[in-house]
């Protein structure tokens, strides 16, 4: 939004440029053009932090109200679950859209065991279930990988566990350390019967953010990959939803296969709950969700890591939103400790320090329950209070995944079973130095390949987009292309309201030269909005 606010300066300044008359003598004074007031020197040489101080304040206050002023993009009818899911469908292919999860997903057979001479498909195996490496196609050229953990006995439901962007799926299930026994909860859902799939996320170092040949940077492999797939309509969170409800497919694919009816589920923490969250929001196929660490108030988001950037979201959706999409299907909230990132990675001599600022931090236990209250009414208008529930673990600082929470997710899904307690027994690798590193730059290098064709493709595409343009004559041009002017206005540069104010100019005369004086402009906008530049006016008349 803030290049909205650069762009609308900008055209305010020139407008006021337009409504200049040609200059005559009277238009020349000592110190400031005619008609303004006077500018002085101080407010000169402020003109610019005033006015980013304005623009600030503009959108501190926007965000601030974002939750009130959201609802004019929903038309939601209670009148019965169905009617309601069908009443927020556009919203539903709206937040699709800005998380750029637009690609068609490839079919998905089987999960392909991932096995050579030396790597063993089974990775581990316990009394209860076993844990093999595997993959699967989701979009041209990118695949899913991750553990497959089946359990021995019948299966009661289907759970996809994503992991944090910083824990491995071995960290995940203990077979590297890393993550407390208590919050490996991939283990416990599949010794009390379920079927996982924990899929591999981008994480936040910095090993192959930049080109070899010229530079490399200290961008996270998450900003560097949300950088290239912002420009192409897509995001590094849509890419990892992509990867989720792939295996969605596959679990439905087997449900309908064996003629069972299965629930499914997602369980995410830290980004993996952000991607199980909106993935449930997407799709409704999902039955239930555990989210972990990541609920709240979304109005910092600005201050988070520019991975986590979405243009547009708080027009239309902040996590309640989200949640509401969810409805009236199983959403449990678990506020804990969430991860802690201080920012970026720190350059090393041989990467330029161009990494965006962000932190993360554990959400405030306040700010989980006001958003959470926020969506349980829409649950209490369909009549289902229960399918809401929020869950504290440790005072809102304890672990993820805890019994409580997962629990109430089976519960709620219809799946009979009792979670069994943190499993301490450690798990024994029988893959022979196996390298996370090498299967994360494949899954690196194909979202980096994936936005290399679409930048390939972009002509073609940008022919078809344009096609409802007439070029039969000058005047049938500029009417067939008033969508697209609209369409860039209000989609790509980011529409907002008209001044307020009145333009109350004001102008200090600054540059002088035998041919040409230069003042200092600055103009009224919204309030504590100003607008600002130099004029040059020729001393001859044109």
């Amino acid at each position: 939004m803030k290049r909205s606010v650069f762009w609308f300066v900008l055209i305010t300044f020139f407008s006021f440029l337009g409504s200049c008359t040609e200059p005559d003598q009277e238009t020349f004074s000592e110190d400031h053009l005619a008609g303004t007031d006077l500018l002085s020197e101080t407010e000169v040489e402020e003109l610019r932090p005033r006015m980013l101080k304005g623009i600030f304040k503009y959108f501190e206050q926007a965000l601030e109200s974002s939750s009130q002023t959201r609802e004019i993009y929903w038309s939601r009818n209670y009148s019965s679950s169905a009617a309601y899911v069908k009443s927020v469908e556009p919203n539903r292919i709206r937040l699709k859209k800005v998380l750029g999860v637009v690609d068609k997903r490839e079919d998905v057979e089987e999960l392909t065991l991932i096995e050579g001479t030396v790597l063993k498909a089974l990775v581990a195996e316990t009394d209860l279930y076993n844990v093999y490496s595997v993959s699967w196609p989701v979009i041209e050229g990118v695949h899913g990988v991750g553990f497959w953990l089946e359990p021995h006995t019948n299966v009661r439901a289907q759970v996809i566990a994503v992991p944090d962007a910083d824990w491995t799926p071995e960290m995940f299930i203990g077979l590297s350390p890393g993550v407390p026994v208590e919050a490996q909860f991939p283990k416990r859902l599949a010794a009390s019967g379920c079927r996982v799939i924990i899929p591999v996320l981008i994480n936040r170092q910095a090993l192959w953010s930049g080109n070899t040949e010229i530079q490399m940077t200290n961008q996270p492999h998450r900003e560097f990959i949300y950088r290239r797939a912002y420009q192409m309509g897509r995001h590094i969170i849509g890419y990892e939803i992509q990867k989720v409800l792939a295996v969605v497919d596959w679990f439905t694919k087997k449900n309908r296969i064996s003629s069972t009816d299965l629930p499914i589920a997602v369980a995410g923490y830290g980004e993996g709950g952000l991607i199980a969250f909106n993935s449930a929001a997407i799709d409704t196929r999902i039955d239930g969700v555990l989210v972990s660490g990541y609920f709240q108030e979304r109005e910092g988001v600005w201050e988070e890591p520019i991975y986590r950037n979405v243009w547009g979201l708080l027009n239309e959706f902040g996590d309640a939103e989200v949640a509401s999409l969810i409805a009236p299907r199983q959403l449990i909230i678990e506020a804990c400790k969430g991860p802690d990132v201080d920012g970026p990675p720190t350059a090393s001599a041989n990467q330029r320090n161009v990494a965006a600022p962000g932190r993360l931090t554990t959400s405030p236990l306040t700010s989980v329950r006001i958003e959470a209250q926020r969506a349980q009414k829409v649950f209490q208008k369909l009549e289902v209070p229960e399918k809401i529930q929020v869950v504290v673990s440790g005072n809102g600082q304890g672990l993820p995944g805890s019994t409580e929470a997962l629990q109430q997710l089976l519960t709620g899904i219809g799946c009979k079973t009792q979670i069994l307690p943190p499993q301490e027994m450690q798990l024994k690798d029988r893959r022979i130095n196996f390298d996370p590193d090498s299967r994360l730059h494949i899954q690196f290098t194909e979202l980096l390949g994936h936005i290399e064709k679409l930048i390939e493709q972009s002509p073609k595409q940008r022919k078809k987009f344009w096609n409802e343009g007439d070029h039969s004559s000058v005047q049938q041009w500029t009417v067939s292309v008033k969508s697209y002017r609209d369409y860039f206005w209000k989609e790509v540069i980011g529409q907002l309201p008209p001044p307020s104010q009145s333009f109350n100019p004001r102008t200090r005369l600054t540059y002088e030269t035998s041919k040409w004086r230069g003042y200092w402009v600055e103009l009224d906008v919204w309030p504590e909005i100003i607008a600002g530049g130099v004029l040059l006016i020729p001393k001859d008349n044109f």
